[in-house]
């Protein structure tokens, strides 16, 4: 009988044994999925370029915008912004005073303002905490 006691004890062991080196292989396991879907997570975030999130779609919506409005209105806010030139130069490149070329730069920024109402606060988050 002490015998038999001992070959019970030494066999429940074994199978306690083996259900933890199971468990620890299966914990190990999701430890090690868990790990795989973090680092994905971080190349994911690491990949994404902020500045461009929206680029293409806000670049296409800026110029369908610009298209609709008259084509003086369109061609002064070039020169204003995408061109850099002053509203003084402007307006002695296109015959027209410096208060005529400030009406159509409004007008072109209402005009913009309308069509990106939706994309403005994205893009001032984006902006304002990337370049803080």
């Amino acid at each position: 009988i002490p015998l038999y006691i001992l070959i019970i004890i030494k066999n429940r062991c074994l199978d306690y044994l083996q259900r933890e080196h199971t468990w620890n292989n299966i914990a190990e396991n999701l430890l090690s999925n868990k790990e795989w879907e973090l680092q994905m997570r971080i190349s994911s975030l690491e990949a994404c370029e902020p500045e461009a999130l929206f680029s293409k779609e806000v670049q296409d919506l800026i110029q369908k915008t610009l298209d609709k409005l008259p084509e003086k209105s369109s061609r002064i806010f070039i020169m204003s912004r995408y061109e850099g030139k002053s509203y003084q130069t402007i307006a002695k490149e296109t015959n027209l005073s410096v208060k005529s070329v400030e009406f159509h730069v409004s007008k072109a920024l209402a005009a913009l303002r309308k069509e990106l109402k939706d994309y403005l606060p994205a893009l001032l988050f984006v902006f304002d905490f990337f370049y803080k």
